[in-house]
């Protein structure tokens, strides 16, 4: 939607000729039709409020800025306040369509996570009894290392832990 409206940013201001245009939840103005950009507001964010005693005006809040746009007639702003409210509840309504699609998509990557932490862990596990083994391993070498005569003992056992490591490697 989009056509000439008045505005006036504060009580005391002049109302100004400006052309809004109302477009993927934002309200744009202008100077004039094809001008410059001289401000927005985004309507995810600004309430409407209408005025009583003057049947064409009505006020966007965003927090920040306040601004009264007043319209020709009583049933021009009623259309105004009408495509705006519309305009919210259209963007409201896709972006919790948006959160829905998306808590699915989290939900199965963190299922998808979760698996893939408990394989990690049973990995972890197995690596530590290799781990024991292979200390276990150095152990006996050690020993065997302290004693006379037991090279064959220990080029056994070295040769045992040589095998036990290549198997690890190929189990990768």
């Amino acid at each position: 939607m989009e056509g000439y409206l008045n505005k006036s940013s504060s009580y005391f201001s002049r109302w100004k000729r400006r052309f809004f245009v109302l477009k993927d939840n934002i309200l744009y103005y202008y100077k004039e039709k094809g001008g410059e950009l001289r401000g927005r507001f985004h309507l995810s964010i600004s309430s409407i409020k209408d005025y009583d005693e003057n049947d064409k005006r009505f006020e966007l809040d965003s927090g920040l800025k306040t601004v009264s746009i007043r319209a020709v007639s009583k049933e021009e702003r009623d259309i105004w306040i009408k495509k705006i409210k519309e305009n919210q509840l259209d963007h409201l309504n896709f972006e919790k369509e948006f959160l829905k699609r998306n808590q699915e998509m989290f939900k199965s990557q963190s299922n998808d996570i979760s698996e893939e932490i408990k394989s990690l862990q049973s990995k972890l596990n197995l690596i530590k009894q290799y781990v024991h083994i292979l200390e276990s391993y150095n152990k006996k070498i050690y020993d065997l290392s302290l004693q006379k005569n037991c090279g064959d003992e220990i080029k056994s056992i070295t040769n045992a832990s040589k095998v036990f490591i290549l198997q690890l490697i190929v189990f990768r």
